[in-house]
């Protein structure tokens, strides 16, 4: 049987955001497999996904030489499958172009340009960096389109079972007594992102003034930099205990999720689940990674007090990290969580 293949190994959030792409190809080519060729640990957040027949997970971490299953070992497993057509979602890099050539494929698009792609006469979606204007999803979809695909929705959606959300409820002995909110204090990116202690507050906050059992999400290790708070309503028992596909359905247990820039968000807002970004402007990363969802929104830094935009009047450490609660309270945040839970009325 004739398939599609789409490439995107490493990263969360790039995953999420690409799950449009796969509703694209099944829409548009529904004799076709869709073949999902991702990372081994990330292979569980689209397991559920019914769009695609087939993910191959590989051994990859990064794109440079000993981060990664060899070149030929990839190309070994993905030999027999007659590739109609592939989506390279990975930039910069000219393996994927090589692997491609190798399986006959002669129909292949790519977000970025590479030397190989354009030797090869590889369709590309080129972009200005963070410049360019557009979400990462659009440009996802801009190489689906480049093939032929589109869909009537372009929002990412992820698939998860209720059982799925019954068992963890269980297991924590979630009750529906009081709203649920998940925190991730630690999806710092090179960006910006609330300070820790400005996440403490936060959370006693939102205990204190929504009367909210609040769920602070992150690992094993991230499990140590969060202190203990004299609440009962801040859990702790989501930090360094849950699986990936666990931290999805987390992310759709609960009634709101806040936090930075990072893959647990973008879950959250693909998963349904009423959701806040913090984020800066610096360098136009809200237009390119905001979390997309029905009920999704974000809450930014205005410009003119970001000093990569003006020099001036920020609180921009040395190292180029902000800590963006100058400019975003605990009370600002608070009163768009009112405001969003008004607006969906999601059923607990």
């Amino acid at each position: 049987m004739a398939a599609t293949l789409v490439i995107r190994p490493e990263k969360l959030g790039d995953l999420v955001v690409a799950t449009p792409v796969f509703r694209a190809f099944k829409e548009s080519f529904p004799r076709d497999e869709l073949h999902v060729l991702t990372d081994n640990l990330h292979a569980s957040v689209i397991a559920k996904d019914p769009h695609v027949d087939r993910i191959i997970p590989i051994d990859w971490r990064g794109r440079r030489r000993g981060q990664h299953l060899a070149w030929r070992e990839i190309l070994r497993l993905l030999s027999g499958t007659n590739y109609r057509r592939a989506a390279i979602l990975y930039t910069n890099c000219d393996g994927w172009n090589w692997l491609c050539g190798r399986l006959g494929i002669r129909h292949v698009a790519q977000l970025g340009g590479t030397a190989c792609a354009l030797l090869r006469r590889h369709r590309m979606v080129l972009r200005k960096g963070y410049e360019d204007g557009r979400h990462f999803s659009e440009l996802y979809l801009g190489v689906a389109a480049a093939l032929g695909a589109t869909t009537s929705s372009s929002l990412p959606v992820l698939y998860i079972d209720a059982d799925e959300v019954d068992r963890l409820r269980t297991r924590f002995e979630i009750s529906n007594s009081r709203l649920r909110v998940l925190l991730h204090p630690f999806g710092l990116t090179t960006y910006a992102n609330f300070s820790l202690p400005a996440y403490v507050r936060l959370a006693q906050e939102l205990a204190s003034k929504l009367d909210a059992e609040v769920y602070v999400l992150g690992t094993k290790t991230e499990a140590n930099l969060w202190p203990e708070v004299d609440d009962r309503r801040i859990r702790r028992d989501w930090l360094g205990t849950l699986t990936l596909r666990e931290v999805l359905v987390a992310a759709k247990l609960v009634d709101l999720a806040i936090g930075g820039s990072s893959g647990i968000i973008h879950s959250a807002a693909a998963a349904g689940t009423p959701t806040i970004g913090l984020y800066c402007p610096s360098g136009n990363h809200v237009t390119a990674w905001r979390p997309l969802g029905s009920a999704a929104t974000v809450l930014c830094v205005p410009p003119q007090l970001c000093r990569r935009m003006t020099r001036v009047n920020s609180a921009c450490n040395p190292n180029g990290i902000c800590d963006i609660s100058f400019a975003i309270s605990a009370t600002s945040v608070i009163g768009a969580a009112e405001e969003l839970l008004a607006a969906c009325a999601r059923p607990r």
